[in-house]
């Protein structure tokens, strides 16, 4: 299908997910020295606020020391393994048959509940789907690949490419392998970069740069997720905790005009989450 689908198509794949009884999963991975960091609280909210019933969340920790280890085994291969490519093969093995999964790193999360949906229902309709990206790093003729930083996939099809679908070589990084195998996957159903917070820094196709640090993607005129991209020292994560703390209470307040909940209710709960929220970070909980 070559044009973007409409939202009762997409609501039509979500029923027929549902009729399958496919077992769905939302799944985010992460080494046990960030996986509690305060600086993930309100993004981990969002994710289980906005899942849809049927769908399951995990969070995988992983032993920093063991994933060293398999990255050593694989260093003199033409395909490495790194952290976050053994992380993924790791975590496929554990999913059941018959399934869809949504991986989604630790510094992104879907915008709305229909985000989720849609990614489902692409899933469902191409087998693989999630963000547009490019690997800047790599000289491979600015190849265009689905990144695993918002990926929905079968499980069936991921698990029958193997482990080096995830692993890096002199021409793909951590997923891009996948796009080399099935290039018919890289189509207008990508999740687009819409905007970002600070001036782009990388590009797609174009010379002119689309997206960087902070950038929302969308499918069409609906955004789907936002994508910090940068959350490996303190500064950019106090200041991914600001952000989705911002994007969690647009979240909730949209939802409150849609159930009706009443004012005083609702900055009752602004104050709550505040409160929480501060006891959480120094570190002062009850």
């Amino acid at each position: 299908m070559k044009r973007l689908l409409k939202k009762k198509e997409i609501l039509d794949l979500w029923d027929l997910i549902l009729k399958d009884k496919n077992e769905l999963y939302i799944c985010t991975l992460t080494t046990k020295n960030i996986s509690n960091n305060f600086s993930f609280l309100f993004r981990n909210r969002i994710i289980k606020y906005l899942a849809p019933p049927k769908v399951k969340i995990i969070n995988l920790d992983f032993d920093l020391r063991d994933c060293k280890e398999a990255v050593e085994k694989t260093k003199y291969e033409k395909s490495k393994h790194t952290i976050h490519s053994y992380m993924i093969s790791e975590s496929i093995k554990l999913l059941e048959k018959n399934s869809f999964c949504l991986l989604i790193d630790i510094d992104a999360f879907p915008l709305n509940e229909l985000a989720i949906i849609t990614s489902f229902s692409l899933a469902k309709l191409k087998g693989i789907n999630g963000n547009m990206q490019r690997t800047n790093c790599i000289e491979n003729n600015k190849n265009i690949f689905i990144a695993e930083s918002f990926m929905c996939f079968n499980v069936d099809l991921v698990k029958s490419l193997g482990d080096k679908a995830w692993q890096v070589n002199e021409r793909s990084d951590v997923s891009e392998e996948i796009s080399w195998i099935y290039p018919e996957l890289i189509d207008q159903h990508l999740f687009k970069p819409i905007k970002t917070l600070f001036k782009p820094i990388w590009n797609l196709k174009e010379e002119f740069p689309e997206y960087g640090i902070g950038t929302t993607f969308g499918y069409g005129n609906q955004k789907i997720n936002y994508h910090h991209f940068y959350a490996r020292n303190f500064l950019s994560r106090l200041h991914f905790f600001f952000i989705s703390f911002y994007f969690y209470l647009e979240i909730i307040s949209k939802d409150r005009k849609k159930r009706n909940l009443d004012l005083r209710k609702f900055i009752s709960l602004i104050k709550k989450e505040i409160k929480f929220s501060l006891k959480y970070v120094l570190g002062k909980l009850d």
